[in-house]
């Protein structure tokens, strides 16, 4: 297994992760440890994962972009504090450069900007959008009910309880029922069914848990 080049020596594993893969059994969740680590090591992705293990995974992922994101800021901030302490200094600058206007200058050119420019600057701005609250497991019934879909609500609720209310990659869920869709989607996948009955998960084992 070859190693990824320009990443972290590891990343950091946040406590919604760790709280998924413990509603997996062991078989699934060292797999979705494996995935982790060769997707991690060498940027290549699991195939052929069952659903829930595709959803653990996809908090792993998460964290792994986290990690890489934030040391490819480190390591621009390194090069860039380098960069800095062999530029030349002051004296040996050419004298032709402009030289920076002075505080005189600086305030004569600031013009106050007119009310009605600060009016149509505020209307331009988006209305703020509500904040996500979480449905309750009679509101999920109701709505897959509805949908005719077949979808345990509590089983749902439970799931992303677990997981803060969030989604790949670490995303927060704006919209549940948007989950909801998501899942009957999934649920009608034959490959992704342990037994034939339509509302059967690849999760019936976590009810032992």
């Amino acid at each position: 297994m070859r190693k990824r080049e320009g990443k972290p020596d590891g990343f950091v594993i946040y406590g919604k992760t760790l709280q998924s893969a413990l509603l997996l059994p062991d078989e699934n969740a060292g797999r979705v440890l494996k995935a982790a680590a060769r997707l991690f090591l060498t940027g290549e992705a699991t195939e052929g994962l069952e659903l829930s293990e595709e959803i653990v995974l996809s908090l792993f992922t998460g964290d792994i972009d986290s990690a890489l994101t934030h040391h490819a800021e480190v390591c621009a901030r390194n090069q860039r504090i380098a960069a800095n302490r062999k530029a030349p200094s002051v004296a040996s600058r050419d004298e032709s450069l402009p030289v920076a206007p002075n505080r005189t200058e600086i305030e004569s050119n600031r013009k106050e900007p007119k009310r009605n420019e600060l009016k149509e600057s505020k209307a331009d701005k988006p209305p703020r959008a509500s904040r996500f609250t979480p449905p309750s497991v009679e509101e999920v019934r109701v709505y897959c009910q509805e949908r005719q879909n077949g979808v345990d609500a509590q089983r749902f609720v439970d799931f992303y309880t677990a997981n803060g209310w969030s989604q790949g990659r670490g995303k927060p869920i704006k919209d549940w029922k948007a989950a909801v869709r998501t899942w009957e989607g999934r649920e009608d996948k034959p490959a992704q069914r342990n037994i034939s009955s339509p509302d059967s998960y690849t999760y019936t084992r976590e009810e032992s848990l």
